[in-house]
C-alpha cells in the first residue's frame, strides 16, 4: 500500500499545529492594568473576533499611552494569526515592533506569521532577531527550529530543538517535535527514543503516541504502532485521525476488516476527512472491491477536488477494471496537479499503449525514466510500445537495458524475443525464450512462441514439441492447439491438423484463427466446400481481417476459380496495402488468367515492398523465363540464388536460365553451397550429368506417399526442362503435362509446367 508518504505528510501538518498552539504560550511583554480593554489582553479564552474589535478600539484612540497601543497591536496580531489571516497579523507585529524594536516576542511572533505562510526565509530572519535579543529564551529556539523543518533544513531544525531543550529539559512539545524531525531524516530509533522522553515527562500527551506509531510502521513493527494508537484513543476517543491512522497500521499487518472498522470509525467522527476516505477506498481495492474503492476515492475528491493520490488510485481502480478512456483522465488529472509524478506518467503510458497512442506512452515513460534511470519495468514497458509502433531497434535497445538492469525479469526476455523475431532475428529470439523458460520453466507462453519461432525456421518437430508443452502446461488455451495444427499441416498431416483446429474451436469459437487455418486444411484436402464455410466463418468474426481474404483467394485459385480469387485478393490488399505476399498471390492468378502483363506489375509491387522477398522474384524469373525474356530471367534467378545461396531449388532454376540464354553455368560451383546428401541432390547431379534421368527419378521414391508424389512431380518438371534444352520437345511436352497432373497445386513446378505448356501451344 502507499500508507508511507501519506504518513509523513501528516506529520508535517501536525507540526505545523503544533507550531501554532506553540503562539499562545510565547512569553508576552509586561502589561500595564486594563481593566477597560481585558477583551483585548484576554488571550485564547475571548474569541478573536472580540478580541479584534476591542484591541482595534484600543489603537483607534489616540489618547491611549503608546505602551498600551502598541500591545493592542500585539494583542490583535495574536487573534489575528489565530484566525489564520497572517497578512494583518505580520502587519500588527510590524506595527508593535516600529513602536518598541527592542522586545524579542514581536520578532518571535511575526516570523511565525510569516512561517505559517509559507514565506521560511523571513520567518527564520525575525526568529533569528528575537533569539539575538533574548538568548536564553527556548521558546524561540524551538520556534526557528519549527521554522528550519517546515523549509526542510532538517539539520538546523535539530540544532535549535537540542539547545531549546537545553534551555527547558521539561518541555515535551520540543522533545516531540525534534522526534519528527528525525522520523523525517529517516533515523526512526532517534525519533522513537524522542518520543519516549516526552511519554515519560507527560503520560497524556496524545501526539507523542501518535507520532511514535508512525515510526513504529516505518520499522514495520506494527502491533506496536496498534498500541500505541490505541492508548491515542483512550485519551481522546473522539479524535478521528488516531482511527484513520490505526487503520493504516492494520492495513500494514493485511488486516484489512479491522482497518475498514477503523476507517468507518474516522469517517463517522469527521466525514471531511477526505485521508480517511481515501485510505478506505485503498482498502477497498486490495481486497478486489473496485466499485467501493471508487466510491470512496470519488466522495474524498469531492471533499478536494484537487487530492492527487486519490486521483491516482483511482485511476488505478479504473484501469484494473479495464476502463482506459476513465483511467487516462485521472492519471492527465493527476499530472495536471502534479507534472513531476513518476506512478502518474508510467500509469498513464500504459494506459495510452492499450490505446494505441504509442508515441504518448513514450513520452510518458522518458519522464519516469528521467526521474529514476534504473527502473527495468519502465524501460521494459517502453521497448513494448517502441515494438508496437515497429522500431525494433529502439525496442531491442531498451531489453537489453531492461534486462542489464534486471538479468531476471523474465518478460523482458520474452518481449525482446518477439522483437528479434520481427526483426527476422530467429536465433537470437530462440536464445531469448530458452531464458525466459529457464527462469521460469512454466512459462506457457514463451514455450507457445517459442514454437512459433521454430515453425518459421521449418523446424516442425521442434514447434510441434513447444506447442505440445505449452498445451500441457495450459490446456484451456485455444491458440496453441491452432498453431500445433499448423504445424502438423506443414509436415503434411491435415487430419491431425484439422483435429487440432476443432479442439481450438470449440475452447473458443471467437477466434479467427482455427477456422482460418481448417479452411486452408480443407482446401489442401481438396474439400473446397467446407473451406470456404471456415473462412466465411472467419471473416464474420474479422472482417477486416486481410489474411482471411488473402487464403480464401488462394483457396480459389487452386480451386481454378480465378475471378473470385481476384476479387478477395483484391479485398485483401485493400486492407493492407503493403503485404507483398498479397501482391504475389494475386500475380500468380493473373498469370493464371493468362494476363502476364498484369502478373508483371504485381510482382513488381510485392518486391519493391520487400526487396528480400525471394519466391516473388523466382516467379517473376517463371515468366520471364517461359514467355521469351531470357535476360530478365536469369537477373531475377540470380537475385533469388543471391537471397538463398543453401537452397537448391534457386540453383537449379538459375542454371536452367543460364543455359538457355547460351551462358555458362554456375551450377557445379554452387553445389559448395548445397546440401548434396538429401533431395533435390539428384536433379542437380542429373543436369550436371552425373545421372541419368532415370536414376533421378528412382531417387524420387519415398515411404511417405506425399513426399513421393512431391519429388516424383519435381523429377519430371525438371526432366522435361532438360529435354528441351537438348531438343526434345516431345519429351518435355509429356512431361510437362504429366507435371501438370500429378504435381501438387501449390508447388511451384505445376505453375511452371502450367506456363510452359502455354508458352509452347501452337
Amino acid at each position: 500500500m502507499t500508507w508511507g508518504g501519506e504518513l509523513t505528510g501528516l506529520v508535517r501538518k501536525w507540526l505545523f499545529w503544533r507550531s501554532l498552539a506553540g503562539v499562545a504560550v510565547l512569553l508576552v511583554p509586561a502589561l500595564p492594568a486594563l481593566a477597560a480593554s481585558s477583551d483585548c489582553v484576554s488571550d485564547y479564552e475571548v474569541e478573536p473576533a472580540v478580541r479584534i474589535a476591542a484591541c482595534t478600539r484600543m489603537i483607534e484612540d489616540m489618547t491611549e499611552p503608546p505602551a498600551n497601543r502598541a500591545t493592542a497591536f500585539f494583542k490583535r496580531g495574536n487573534a489575528r494569526a489565530q484566525r489564520q489571516d497572517y497578512d494583518r497579523a505580520i502587519a500588527d507585529y510590524s506595527a508593535y515592533i516600529d513602536i518598541d524594536p527592542t522586545v524579542a516576542s514581536g520578532y518571535s511572533r511575526r516570523g511565525l506569521s510569516w512561517v505559517l505562510k509559507g514565506d521560511y526565509d523571513k520567518g527564520i530572519a525575525d526568529l533569528n532577531k528575537a533569539i539575538d535579543l533574548d538568548p536564553q529564551n527556548g521558546e524561540y529556539y524551538y520556534n526557528r527550529g519549527s521554522a528550519h523543518s517546515y523549509n526542510d533544513e532538517d539539520d538546523l531544525a535539530l540544532a535549535d530543538y537540542d539547545k531549546a531543550i537545553e534551555l527547558d529539559p521539561t518541555d515535551v512539545r520540543i522533545y516531540t517535535s525534534r522526534g519528527t524531525t528525525w522520523y523525517k531524516k529517516g533515523d526512526f530509533e532517534r525519533a522513537i527514543e524522542d518520543y519516549n522522553r516526552t511519554i515519560s515527562l507527560d503520560p497524556n500527551y496524545i501526539d507523542a503516541y501518535s507520532f511514535r506509531g508512525l515510526a513504529w510502521i516505518a520499522k514495520e513493527e506494527f502491533d506496536k504502532a496498534i498500541a500505541d494508537y490505541g492508548k491515542a484513543i483512550d485519551l481522546d476517543p473522539k479524535d478521528g485521525k488516531h482511527y484513520y491512522s490505526r487503520g493504516a497500521a492494520h492495513s500494514y499487518k493485511g488486516e484489512s476488516e479491522l482497518a475498514l472498522a477503523d476507517y468507518d470509525k474516522a469517517i463517522d467522527l469527521n466525514p471531511n476527512d477526505g485521508r480517511a476516505f481515501h485510505n478506505r477506498g485503498l482498502t477497498w481495492a486490495e481486497k478486489g472491491d473496485k466499485e467501493r474503492a471508487i466510491a470512496d476515492f470519488d466522495q474524498a475528491l469531492r471533499l478536494d477536488p484537487n487530492d492527487a493520490a486519490s486521483l491516482n488510485d483511482r485511476a488505478d481502480a479504473w484501469s484494473s477494471k479495464g476502463d482506459s478512456v476513465r483511467a487516462l483522465a485521472d492519471y492527465e488529472s493527476v499530472i495536471r496537479l502534479d507534472p513531476k509524478n513518476s506512478h502518474a506518467h508510467y500509469r498513464r503510458g500504459n494506459a495510452r499503449s492499450e490505446k494505441g497512442d504509442y508515441d504518448g506512452a513514450i513520452a510518458d515513460f522518458n519522464e519516469v525514466i528521467a526521474v529514476d534511470p534504473r527502473d527495468a519495468t519502465v524501460r521494459y514497458n517502453r521497448g513494448l510500445a517502441w515494438s508496437s509502433k515497429g522500431d525494433h531497434d529502439r525496442a531491442l535497445a531498451d531489453f537489453d537495458t531492461a534486462i542489464s538492469l534486471d538479468p531476471k525479469l523474465t518478460v523482458a526476455y520474452y518481449a525482446r524475443a518477439y522483437a528479434r523475431s520481427g526483426a527476422g532475428d530467429n536465433d537470437g529470439a530462440i536464445a531469448d525464450y530458452d531464458q525466459a523458460i529457464a527462469i521460469n520453466p512454466n512459462y506457457s507462453d514463451a514455450y507457445n512462441n517459442r514454437g512459433l519461432v521454430w515453425a518459421a525456421k521449418g523446424d516442425n518437430d521442434r514447434a510441434l514439441a513447444d506447442f505440445e508443452q505449452t498445451i500441457r502446461l495450459n490446456p484451456k488455451l485455444a491458440m496453441p492447439f491452432s498453431n500445433r495444427g499448423l504445424a502438423w499441416a506443414r509436415k503434411g498431416y491435415p487430419d491431425r491438423a484439422i483435429a487440432d483446429y476443432n479442439h481450438a474451436i470449440a475452447l473458443d469459437p471467437n477466434l479467427v484463427n482455427p477456422y482460418l487455418n481448417r479452411g486452408i486444411a480443407w482446401a489442401d484436402k481438396g474439400d473446397y466446400e467446407r473451406a470456404f464455410d471456415d473462412f466465411a466463418q472467419a471473416a464474420k468474426l474479422d472482417p477486416a481481417d486481410a489474411l482471411v481474404y488473402a487464403s480464401r483467394g488462394v483457396a480459389w485459385y487452386r480451386k481454378a476459380d480465378y475471378d473470385h480469387a481476384i476479387d478477395d485478393l483484391n479485398r485483401a490488399i485493400s486492407l493492407d496495402a503493403r503485404n507483398a505476399a498479397f501482391h504475389s498471390d494475386r500475380a500468380r492468378v493473373w498469370l493464371a488468367k493468362g494476363d502476364n502483363g498484369k502478373a508483371i506489375i504485381d510482382y513488381g509491387q510485392a518486391i519493391s515492398l520487400d526487396p528480400s522477398f525471394a519466391s516473388a522474384y523466382q516467379d517473376r524469373g517463371f515468366v520471364y523465363f517461359y514467355f521469351g525474356a531470357a535476360t530478365e530471367a536469369q537477373s531475377d534467378f540470380r537475385r533469388t540464388a543471391a537471397l538463398e545461396p543453401d537452397d537448391a531449388y534457386s540453383a537449379i532454376w538459375l542454371d536452367l536460365a543460364e543455359r538457355r540464354a547460351g551462358a555458362p553455368s554456375h551450377l557445379r560451383e554452387a553445389t559448395d553451397k548445397l546440401d548434396m546428401t538429401k533431395w533435390p541432390a539428384p536433379v542437380v547431379r542429373m543436369l550436371l550429368g552425373e545421372q541419368t534421368p532415370v536414376e533421378a527419378l528412382a531417387a524420387a521414391d519415398n515411404p511417405d506417399p506425399a513426399t513421393k508424389t512431391g519429388q516424383v512431380c519435381e523429377a519430371n518438371l525438371y526432366t522435361a526442362e532438360l529435354d528441351r534444352l537438348q531438343g526434345h520437345t516431345e519429351d518435355a511436352l509429356r512431361l510437362y503435362r504429366l507435371a501438370v497432373s500429378d504435381c501438387p497445386k501449390d508447388f511451384v513446378e505445376y505453375r511452371a509446367a502450367t506456363m510452359a505448356l502455354k508458352a509452347l501451344a501452337p
